[in-house]
């Protein structure tokens, strides 16, 4: 799984203390193992992390993940390498694992901070929120 999101939305309101995302990603983590009694591999790279060259790697390896959970928010909205990375992902599933999982979208969302829908990137309109 792939989580896909911008940098500022993981940095600690407090001193010492895990980001937004970072929670967000051993809550997922303890869950989902609980719920399927496997391991489970959450990818993440914010894109502050990712230097040019690394970038292009990156993008094709997106459309192999089993899913993909967006943090939506402004700074993501406005984070090129974000969107591309949904984009990728989006476009790339049909090549790979297909879009859906039994009638399911594996492009999820978890909004962080309320965005108009008329910024949201298209593909994840009709995304499940989770």
């Amino acid at each position: 799984m792939l989580l896909n999101y911008a940098a500022i939305d993981d940095y600690p309101l407090q001193e010492g203390k895990p980001g937004w995302v970072s929670q967000l990603h051993r809550n997922l983590e303890v869950r989902m193992e609980q719920l399927s009694g496997e391991k489970v591999q959450i990818a993440r790279l914010p894109e502050d992390a990712i230097s040019p060259a690394i970038e292009a790697q990156l993008l094709q390896q997106v459309p192999q993940a089993k899913a993909m959970i967006s943090v939506v928010s402004p700074p993501f909205i406005n984070s090129q390498l974000c969107r591309r990375e949904v984009e990728q992902f989006w476009h790339g599933g049909e090549q790979t694992r297909g879009r859906y999982i039994e009638d399911k979208s594996r492009l999820l969302k978890v909004p962080k901070t309320s965005v108009s829908e008329q910024q949201m990137p298209r593909h994840l309109l009709a995304a499940v929120r989770f």
